[in-house]
């Protein structure tokens, strides 16, 4: 059953706590490409894939909201993955999937982004 994008339903991972510190984390500006409304595009479309090919869902909600957190420019950031990696270490008691969402984040495309931000963007 597809959810509501902008409200999505709440699980083990994600809360309404865990959202709010994640908001609370991210220095950039919620409206620019990799803020907020990406993070929830990214955790829809990762959801429904996760369903199709049977993926652990758990690990895709935390990489969902956690991969851009630790961005510092909305170009190219090489080192925003390996940094959300970093900062999911210093959480890691929230969740016993973390190692699998910090190989995630670590190896978060790392490559310039193109000039074009359809759908979900970077």
């Amino acid at each position: 059953m597809i959810k509501n994008l902008f409200a999505p339903y709440r699980s083990e991972i994600v809360t309404l706590e865990f959202i709010d510190h994640m908001i609370s984390i991210y220095k950039m500006d919620h409206f620019g490409y990799h803020g907020f409304e990406h993070w929830l595009c990214v955790l829809y479309n990762g959801r429904l894939i996760a369903d199709a090919i049977q993926a652990n869902t758990k690990v895709i909600e935390l990489f969902s909201l956690l991969h851009d957190t630790q961005r510092q420019k909305e170009d190219y950031d090489p080192e925003h993955g390996p940094r959300a990696a970093q900062y999911a270490e210093t959480i890691r008691n929230v969740s016993d999937i973390f190692e699998r969402q910090i190989s995630a984040a670590n190896n978060h495309q790392t490559k310039p982004m193109s000039s074009n931000y359809a759908d979900c963007g970077g």
